[in-house]
């Protein structure tokens, strides 16, 4: 089995976590043992004075011990959980101070297509999407071509290249075979395209008589403006409520995976809610 699933468990055993308690257990905690030990580590402890150890002790929700392992192991009762680190490296959590959260959810759940830049990447980010999204829901944004965008260059450095977004221009029959079922409304990094697949055309009666559709012999491509985007976009129903509680546990969840311990929400009003529900169920890491 590989190492692996052990660092992530050790990084969800640091959520609530900090290292505070570097001269060794506190008076409270001397005759207690501790929940978990984890030693032989390299462990970075923030302290500018003493800023590595090997071994960790957590007694509930705190750090009661920091310091190499000969210090820290008269902590080890008949229960105490163990875990040998084996020499990786160990430190407290990420705090992310600016964090778009219900859009990090979305991308996680939803359809990304940030690293998308030709037909084969949007052929295939929107058949995964459209096998994991709930009944009902609609496919929406997606912004393909950003990180193509950005590695040209964002701050008017290299001009003269050609941009990518003018290379792919995408229509509804690469992305109608895969979302037979599913709406879906996209758009590149900085939305001076946007494509419609079949589903959502129908879903909002848009047609070759709307202004700003597209259409070749007849039949519309997918292809629409900005001022008809906006009235196909009248057509996506409210999110529910289970979708997203859905896209903040995933949000949650990879959060974890990489170390981020807290964040700091740039949020709508409506992600209020979600935070309350999760919470009130045990769910709000």
């Amino acid at each position: 089995m590989s190492r692996w699933p052990s660092l992530r468990a050790l990084r969800v055993a640091l959520v609530v976590l900090t290292l505070s308690a570097l001269a060794g257990p506190p008076a409270w905690a001397q005759q207690a043992e501790a929940d978990l030990i984890l030693h032989s580590g390299r462990i970075w402890t923030g302290d500018d004075a003493r800023p590595w150890a090997e071994a960790v002790a957590v007694l509930g929700d705190r750090i009661v011990a920091v310091g190499a392992d000969a210090d820290v192991m008269p902590l080890r009762g008949d229960d105490t959980r163990m875990m040998d680190l084996g020499g990786r490296f160990l430190s407290p959590g990420f705090i992310d101070n600016h964090t778009h959260f219900n859009r990090a959810g979305e991308l996680l759940l939803g359809v990304n297509l940030l690293e998308v830049s030709d037909a084969q990447g949007l052929v295939r980010e929107v058949r995964e999407t459209a096998d994991r999204l709930p009944e009902g829901a609609w496919m929406v944004g997606g912004m393909w071509g950003a990180y193509e965008q950005w590695a040209v260059s964002s701050t008017g450095r290299d001009e003269d290249l050609e941009k990518p977004e003018s290379l792919f221009r995408p229509d509804r029959t690469l992305i109608d075979p895969v979302s037979p079922r599913t709406p879906a409304l996209l758009w590149n990094w900085d939305r001076s395209q946007i494509l419609a697949n079949g589903v959502a055309l129908d879903a909002a009666g848009a047609d070759c008589s709307w202004e700003g559709v597209e259409c070749e012999n007849g039949v519309a491509t997918g292809r629409l403006d900005s001022e008809a985007a906006a009235r196909v976009r009248e057509a996506i129903p409210d999110k529910e409520m289970g979708q997203k509680l859905a896209e903040a546990r995933t949000a949650l969840a990879d959060l974890a995976q990489h170390g981020v311990t807290t964040f700091f929400d740039i949020t709508p009003p409506g992600q209020v809610d979600v935070y309350h529900r999760l919470r009130h169920r045990g769910e709000l890491t």
